[in-house]
């Protein structure tokens, strides 16, 4: 029975014409279907419907439903900033009867503190009670305050007992305590209005609150500080009987406290179109921030929409990244990176650089066509869909190679019939290796992750793509790439026989 590649149609053409014709009209379609190639890392989406955690968070969601609210915050951000009210007007715009103008139409809407505080001290809470409800929403407390006694400003600097601390919490606790200067700021009143009676009562009583803190001697900050309440607990306990420098009899620290308020945040609510657009939001939010002298560095947003689009930047990194040198391939694009590999790795055990081409094509097509698949039947990529490509191409350069490796120890004069009698011989391995990985990669579906349950599916049908890539599809490339089989003689494989 004559093989695939020895049929011919009524023409006399060869099957493997009409092969490459189906693959020339392929690819066109997966470059338009890798068009549209979209991104979704949003975690809360992973679990199938009818997960028991899945259940809980939408009847979550229908009891307060969703919107997507960003947190943002800086370093020296606290409640009279006056930063808070310029990025809330540059984002949200100023509402004038009931009219809103300026803003952009990805916000939806910007709380600050100052906003709750209003609302609250009109239905008569008072403001310090205000303040306390508000701590760990939009409000926090920042660095410990700390008081010197007399006799520890008497004997000694300030800045050699802060020395002091700072070496005595890394020994004794592993903190890595800084100092540092924090202040509350007056409050304006440039954007008030003369008739909103509840934003005048909050300014009277921040700027009253600013004026009757208490000056500190010493500010201390350190990572975690107000997460890990137990060893703050103990470090405060310690520096309470913490001794002057040179008098073991005096004590150093006379009180140690946190104002509240010396940490607040904004939270911005982003519109459909914000939704829709989250990295355009994110950008906009940034930017708002620098135009206010802000440092990107300093800045600290926070949100669900902040992690689907950070994992969906890291998605894009891997297959390029212009923020990277071009010399630094590991950084520019990992999966260009593995093709490079691939290919030397290729050229070097076949010591010919037209089988490496053929290869490698045919692993990049396999890799792309499973790709394609994606968008093509209304799923997203992700960040565990993103390493599909590299895996096929493995696979697919397996298998290519024992082609070329039964092709060139064939001992067949005849290029064509060389390339046959490859094709005859791998078939039956190359056949089970295939079905073996796709059968285990499907038992993926099993999963209760979502994401998890694609790469199962997407991965073993990119598989069988990789099957009939490596048997068909390579062998024609051979045969319209003719080239005679080097003699068993030329045959140098004594490398392999050492290994």
């Amino acid at each position: 029975m004559k093989s695939f590649f020895e049929r011919r149609d009524q023409w006399g053409h060869g099957l493997s014409l009409w092969l490459f014709t189906g693959i020339a009209f392929l690819i066109p379609v997966m470059c338009w279907s890798l068009q549209y190639v979209r991104l979704d890392n949003d975690v809360t989406s992973w679990l199938p419907d009818k997960d028991p955690q899945a259940k809980i968070l939408h009847w979550c969601h229908d009891l307060f439903p969703r919107q997507d609210n960003v947190l943002v915050s800086w370093d020296d951000c606290s409640l009279t900033d006056p930063r808070l009210m310029a990025i809330a007007q540059r984002l949200h715009g100023i509402d004038k009867n009931g009219t809103r103008e300026g803003g952009s139409q990805l916000v939806d809407e910007v709380t600050i503190p100052e906003d709750v505080l209003k609302r609250m001290m009109s239905e008569d809470i008072p403001f310090d009670a205000a303040l306390a409800n508000l701590q760990g929403l939009l409000v926090g407390e920042g660095p410990v305050c700390l008081k010197l006694t007399e006799a520890a400003r008497e004997r000694t600097n300030t800045l050699r007992i802060g020395r002091e601390i700072t070496d005595f919490a890394k020994s004794q606790f592993g903190l890595d305590v800084q100092l540092v200067e924090r202040t509350l700021p007056q409050p304006t009143d440039k954007h008030l209005n003369l008739d909103d009676e509840p934003a005048w009562q909050v300014f009277e009583a921040s700027r009253d609150y600013v004026n009757n803190q208490t000056p500190a001697d010493l500010q201390l900050a350190w990572p975690r500080m107000h997460i890990d309440h137990d060893i703050t607990q103990k470090f405060l306990q310690a520096l309470a009987v913490m001794k002057v420098p040179d008098n073991p009899e005096e004590t150093c620290i006379e009180r140690s406290w946190f104002v509240r308020g010396s940490m607040a945040a904004m939270s911005v609510s982003f519109s459909k179109m914000g939704e829709a657009d989250q990295s355009s939001a994110l950008a906009l939010i940034r930017s708002a921030a620098e135009a206010e002298g802000i440092p990107r560095e300093q800045l600290h947003v926070g949100g669900r929409a902040v992690a689907a689009t950070s994992l969906n930047g890291a998605v894009q990194e891997a297959v390029w990244n212009n923020a990277a040198p071009a010399w630094n391939l590991y950084h520019r694009s990992p999966i260009l990176l593995s093709f490079v590999i691939s290919l030397c790795l290729t050229y070097f055990m076949l010591r010919s650089l037209r089988l490496a081409v053929l290869v490698q094509s045919v692993s990049v097509l396999c890799s792309f066509a499973a790709v394609a698949l994606i968008p093509a039947s209304g799923a997203a990529m992700n960040m565990v869909l993103i390493v599909i490509p590299t895996l096929l191409m493995v696979i697919t350069t397996s298998g290519a190679i024992h082609i070329c490796n039964y092709w060139k120890n064939s001992g067949i004069d005849d290029s064509a019939k060389s390339v046959v009698h490859a094709a005859r011989m791998a078939w039956w391995p190359c056949f089970l290796a295939s079905a073996t990985t796709a059968i285990g990669l499907a038992s993926l579906v099993v999963s209760s992750l979502i994401p998890v349950r694609d790469f199962g599916i997407y991965s073993s049908i990119g598989c069988i793509i990789s099957f009939v890539c490596v048997l068909y599809v390579l062998p024609s490339l051979m045969l319209y790439w003719p080239q005679t089989p080097p003699r068993p003689e030329h045959l140098n494989n004594h490398l392999w026989y050492r290994l």
